[in-house]
């Protein structure tokens, strides 16, 4: 389930509130604080549906956080398009959560790629597991574009990825390549670097 905060949202659960009731304003970064915190409070390492609907709260802040190269946006009313490639399930979260939201006045709109397919029109690309072996390939194809890549697989940020998920015990992590997001000409704020593990794409830093 979910509530918005400033037009955001996160899982009622993880704010403590009931359904049905709006919390009270918070600036976002905040929200995305308290996203950090549900993701490493449960016992143990959430089941595959819940693991799912953290990561597509993440995503979705993900994109309040960055900055696309200028003329990206050709319109004021174009729509900010995440695509997911591979992982059905996930789209399927995703789509619920994004559903009818906007970030920065654009309507959120969510595209599926099947592997093998021609991946464009994207702003956002959610890169399943289930792609690990064919990830030099796809960034390959991606190289030059102003596409926000985000991951799950081992080392996705040190081979071109610019945000990666992993688990850390009973929580998800992300960790982000600043170098990797310059170099597709994206601008990624000090507040989402100051959340996540930064790593270059030479070598990750020791994850702790």
């Amino acid at each position: 389930m979910k509530t918005s905060i400033q037009g955001k949202i996160c899982p009622a659960s993880s704010v403590g509130i009931h359904l049905g009731r709006r919390p009270a304003l918070v600036g976002v970064l905040m929200a995305v604080c308290w996203f950090t915190l549900w993701a490493g409070s449960a016992s143990a390492r959430p089941d595959a549906y819940k693991e799912y609907e953290i990561k597509a709260v993440f995503l979705l802040n993900f994109t309040q956080f960055v900055e696309w190269p200028e003329g990206t946006f050709t319109e004021t009313n174009t729509t900010l398009n995440i695509g997911v490639l591979g992982d059905e399930a996930f789209a399927d979260t995703l789509q619920q959560t994004v559903n009818g939201e906007r970030v920065k006045g654009r309507l959120l709109t969510i595209k599926r790629f099947s592997r093998g397919a021609v991946v464009k029109d994207c702003h956002v690309l959610f890169v399943s597991r289930s792609e690990e072996s064919h990830l030099k390939e796809l960034h390959d194809l991606l190289a030059g574009m102003g596409v926000l890549t985000v991951g799950e697989c081992q080392d996705f940020s040190t081979c071109g990825g610019v945000i990666n998920f992993f688990p850390q015990g009973s929580k998800i992590r992300f960790e982000i390549n600043p170098d990797e997001a310059r170099r597709k000409g994206l601008k990624i704020s000090a507040q989402l670097l100051s959340l996540g593990k930064i790593v270059d794409s030479g070598s990750p830093k020791e994850r702790h």
